[in-house]
């Protein structure tokens, strides 16, 4: 099938959010979330053999990529949460097979703990798991003071300006030197705009690095304990230090398979694509038990 896009837009407390679909409108739908900073276009790679078969959607998180940025606030995982259920819930997608990534991993983990009746099958790519230092005994106000020291900090910054499109390139690569460099220039010509005087920046608002304690960790623990539907959790052996499937974090799932991919990083689904395709069509149509 030809990989036509249609372009989206639901309405979520007031902002706008953008979603692309894809692939075969009749078919099940897989939902896939993107990481911090990233966009709606990181997948195109990823799930190219999957537009026969299947009905896919990629949204732009808030504060990313198309969708609208928040004025006069921060952002938090639980903006995200009602965000994704408000375009599941639009869109009619329920029972749906989640896929995310890093941050987004960490969302439809919290998702499908919410509302399990919701999702039929979860796929957790480098999600993010519980944060690093333990803040189990901070008080509220410890909690609180770096919430502030984290807002003054991004008050001192500006969205950087990037000086062409070839120099976005050179950003992305550098960044990442694990990708192709085909890879690198279309994640970077997706994650750019143009500003008024000729230059571009990042597609992302940078307060969305801000810091998030919305949940502490024995909630997000309970969460997950409430998982109902089978998890695959794909990390590789070089990723984050605080994904989900690390610390022993799997023994709060109930229905889990984990799989470690060797030469990879924390972008696991660009630096071993092909493996990553088999996992997923593996995991989605066998009967896990």
């Amino acid at each position: 099938m030809q990989d036509q896009l249609s372009i989206g837009e639901v309405a979520s407390r007031r902002i706008r959010l953008k979603y692309l679909e894809r692939g075969n409108p009749e078919g099940p739908a897989l939902l896939f979330l993107h990481g911090l900073n990233d966009h709606n276009r990181t997948f195109d790679s990823l799930i190219q053999p999957f537009l026969d078969d299947y009905r896919i959607i990629t949204p732009d998180l808030r504060g990313h990529g198309d969708s609208e940025w928040v004025q006069g606030s921060g952002y938090n995982q639980l903006d995200y949460l009602y965000d994704l259920y408000r375009l599941i819930s639009d869109l009619r997608l329920a029972p749906v097979t989640l896929i995310g990534h890093s941050l987004g991993g960490a969302v439809v983990a919290l998702l499908a703990g919410v509302f399990p009746s919701m999702v039929d099958r979860l796929i957790l790519m480098e999600a993010m798991g519980l944060w690093i230092p333990d803040e189990g005994n901070s008080s509220i106000s410890e909690r609180l003071k770096g919430w502030v020291d984290q807002l003054n900090l991004q008050e001192t910054k500006t969205q950087k300006k990037i000086s062409s499109v070839d120099a976005a390139y050179e950003r992305m690569h550098e960044a990442n030197p694990n990708l192709t460099e085909e890879t690198a220039r279309h994640l970077a010509f997706h994650g750019i705009k143009k500003n008024s005087d000729e230059t571009y920046s990042w597609k992302y608002d940078y307060y969305t690095r801000g810091y998030d304690f919305s949940l502490r960790h024995e909630e997000s623990v309970e969460i997950w304990k409430q998982i109902r539907c089978p998890v695959l959790v794909v990390n590789a052996k070089s990723g984050l230090s605080h994904r989900i499937g690390h610390n022993d974090t799997l023994r709060y799932f109930d229905r889990v398979r984990l799989e470690i991919l060797d030469d990879a990083g924390h972008w696991i689904y660009h630096d071993q694509v092909t493996q990553m395709r088999k996992l997923i069509k593996d995991f989605i149509r066998s009967d896990f038990d």
